[in-house]
C-alpha cells in the first residue's frame, strides 16, 4: 500500500475495516479519533511512517489486531508495521514504562521470528507484541500523555568532544533537558557516531535495560532509517537518568566500573582499541567462561581486558560471555516461590537472572559489532563485569531430572520431537531439555526443535521477555561452536516448558484473523 497521505491513508482504511467485516462504524470511528487526535496537539512526525504510527497509537488491541491484519491483506508490509510500531512506542513511552519499554525490545525479535515462520503464520510474533503495546499504551493514557512531545531542541554550537563531556555531565547531574541538548549536537552527522557517543553514559552503570534497550533501539534502524535514529536513541538517555534518579533515591551505589574500565583500557594498551586476531582453543574458550562465570564481576574484566590485550579475536573472548550467561539458565534450581501468577515456584522463566545474563551479553556483542574500536573493546570489558558476579544465585551444575531422563529413554517410537511437544503441553521443564538432547543426539534438525519452541512460546506470555530471549538463543546457537552450540538450545527449551500455563493475550483472536 502506498501511503500518499493522511487523507488517503485513512479512506484506504476505512474501506479495508468494511471489506473485511470490521463494519462502517469502527471504520468511521477509527478515521475520526485518528485525525482528531493528530491535530490536537503539535506531535513529533514520522515522515511517511507517520500514519501508521499515529494509527497504532490511537487504537484499542482487539481493533488493532482486526486492523493490522486488514492492512496485511491489502498489501502493506510487516516491515513498515513493525518500523511504524517501533516509533510509535519511542514516541509513547519515551524509555520511561516499564512495561512499554520490553515492548520495544521485543519487537525487532519478534519481527526476526516472523521470517523463520510459514507465511500464515508470519505475523503472529509481531501481532502478539503489538497487542501487549496497544493494551499498555491505553493504560499510559491517550497521545496528549505522550513522552516524547517534540523533536531534539536546536543544536548549540558546540565541538562534538565538549557536547560528550556535557552528554555526561548532564547523566551525572540527571538533567534530562541538558543532556538532551548536548546529543541535539552528537546526532546531527553520521548516527553511528552517536551510537558511539552515547555509550558515555551507557558504560556508567549496568542494567540489562540500559544495554538491551540501547542495542534494540538501534537495531531498529534497519526497519525505519536511520533518520529516525535520534527518536529512538532519545530512549536510552531517558532511561539512564530515571536509573540514576532511582538509584539516588534508594542510596544504591554506582558501579565501580566507572573506575575501572578506563584504568584496564590503559594497563592493556586497548585505549586506541586496537585489538588482535589469535583464536582460542576450544579448552581455553571453556576455561575463560568457567573463570568469567564463577568469578567476581572486577576479576571477569580484568580477564577480558588480558584476553583482548594479548590480541586474542574480539568474537572469540565475546563467546565466552555467552557460555557463561546460558549456565545461568541452565544451572537455575528455579524459583523458591511464586513471582506473581505469570510466574509460579520452580519456573526460571521472565526477569530470572539467566534470562537477564543471556540478554545483556547478547547486546554487549551486538553493540560491541556496531562500534567503533575503542568502544568495542570497552563493550566486551562491560560486558564481561555485567555477566560475572551472579553464579551464587544458581547451582554448580546443570540441573538434572533423572526421572525425565528415564520417562524421555523409554520412548521406543524415536520420536523425540513429539516428546518435546507433549513435554511443552504439560509445562515440564526437565522432560523438555531431555526430548530436546535426544533429537539432537540422534541426528534431529535443530531448526525443528526451534519452530517446536517457537509454536508454544508464541501462545504464552512469557512474562515479556519470551520473544527476546528465543531470539538470543537463535543467535547465539548460529554464531557458536560446535562444543556449546546445543546448549543454547536445551536453555531455550527449558524456558518454553516455564512459561507454559499463562496465555499470551490475543494471541488466539491474531491467529484466527491470519487463517482469514
Amino acid at each position: 500500500m502506498v501511503l500518499n497521505s493522511r487523507r488517503t491513508f485513512l479512506g484506504n482504511l476505512a474501506g479495508s475495516l468494511l471489506t473485511v467485516g470490521v463494519g462502517a462504524s469502527l471504520g468511521g470511528h477509527t478515521a475520526w479519533a485518528f485525525g482528531r487526535d493528530l491535530e490536537s496537539f503539535d506531535a513529533l512526525q514520522f515522515g511517511d511512517l507517520e500514519d501508521l504510527a499515529g494509527l497504532l497509537q490511537v487504537m484499542k488491541p482487539s481493533q488493532m489486531l482486526e486492523t493490522v491484519t486488514a492492512l496485511l491483506r491489502d498489501g502493506e508490509s510487516l516491515d513498515r508495521i513493525t518500523a511504524a510500531a517501533t516509533l510509535a512506542n519511542a514516541r509513547h513511552f519515551g524509555g520511561h514504562d516499564y512495561t512499554g519499554y520490553h515492548c520495544l525490545m521485543a519487537l525487532m525479535p519478534a519481527w526476526q521470528m516472523s521470517k523463520q515462520l510459514p507465511h500464515r503464520k508470519a505475523a503472529l510474533p509481531v501481532l502478539k507484541v503489538l497487542h501487549r503495546q496497544a493494551t499498555q499504551m491505553r493504560i499510559v493514557g491517550s497521545r496528549k500523555n505522550e513522552a516524547l512531545k517534540s523533536e531534539l531542541p536546536r543544536p548549540a554550537r558546540l565541538e562534538r568532544s565538549a557536547a560528550v563531556q556535557q552528554l555526561r555531565a548532564a547523566y551525572v547531574a540527571m538533567d534530562v533537558e541538558a543532556a538532551e541538548a548536548a546529543f541535539a549536537v552528537l546526532v546531527q552527522g553520521d548516527p553511528r557516531e552517536a551510537l558511539n557517543d552515547l555509550q558515555v553514559i551507557l558504560h556508567e552503570n549496568l542494567d540489562v535495560h540500559r544495554i538491551v534497550l540501547a542495542w534494540r533501539a538501534w537495531e531498529s534502524t534497519q526497519l525505519t532509517g536511520t533518520e529516525h535514529a535520534r527518536t529512538l536513541l532519545r530512549q536510552s538517555i531517558r532511561w539512564c537518568i530515571d536509573e540514576s534518579k532511582r538509584r539516588d533515591q534508594s542510596g544504591r551505589s554506582a558501579s565501580s566500573l566507572r573506575d575501572l574500565l578506563p584504568e584496564l583500557l590503559e594497563e592493556h594498551d586497548l585505549a586506541d582499541g586496537a585489538t588482535g586476531t589469535r583464536k582460542l582453543s576450544d579448552a581455553d574458550l571453556e576455561a575463560s567462561a568457567r573463570r568469567v562465570f564463577a568469578a567476581t564481576p572486577e576479576a571477569a574484566a580484568r580477564h577480558m581486558a588480558e584476553l583482548l590485550g594479548k590480541g586474542f579475536a574480539p568474537d572469540d573472548v565475546g563467546a565466552a560471555l555467552s557460555i557463561a550467561a546460558n549456565r545461568l539458565v541452565l544451572w537455575d534450581p528455579g524459583r523458591a516461590k511464586a513471582d506473581g501468577a505469570e510466574k509460579p515456584k520452580g519456573s526460571i522463566h521472565g526477569a530470572s537472572v539467566g534470562i537477564h545474563a543471556c540478554d545483556s551479553a547478547r547486546a554487549w556483542r551486538d553493540l560491541a559489532a556496531a562500534s567503533n574500536p575503542r568502544n568495542r573493546v570497552a563493550c566486551l570489558i562491560s560486558g564481561a563485569y555485567h555477566t560475572a558476579g551472579q553464579s551464587h544465585r544458581v547451582g554448580n551444575a546443570a540441573v538434572l531430572d533423572e526421572q525425565a531422563v528415564i520417562d524421555v529413554a523409554r520412548r521406543t517410537d524415536g520420536n523425540f520431537l513429539e516428546a518435546l511437544r507433549e513435554s511443552l503441553q504439560d509445562g515440564h521443564q526437565g522432560r523438555a531439555v531431555e526430548a530436546t538432547r535426544q533429537h539432537l543426539k540422534n541426528g534431529g534438525r535443530a531448526h525443528d526443535a526451534f519452530m517446536v519452541l517457537a509454536d508454544t512460546s508464541l501462545d504464552q506470555s512469557g512474562a515479556l521477555h519470551a520473544e527476546k530471549y528465543y531470539w538470543t538463543c537463535w543467535q547465539e546457537f548460529a554464531a557458536a561452536r560446535d562444543a556449546h552450540r546445543h546448549d543454547q538450545l536445551l536453555a531455550l527449551a527449558r524456558t518454553t516448558a516455564s512459561q507454559v500455563g499463562a496465555a499470551a493475550p490475543g494471541v488466539d483472536r491474531a491467529r484466527e484473523l491470519l487463517k482469514g
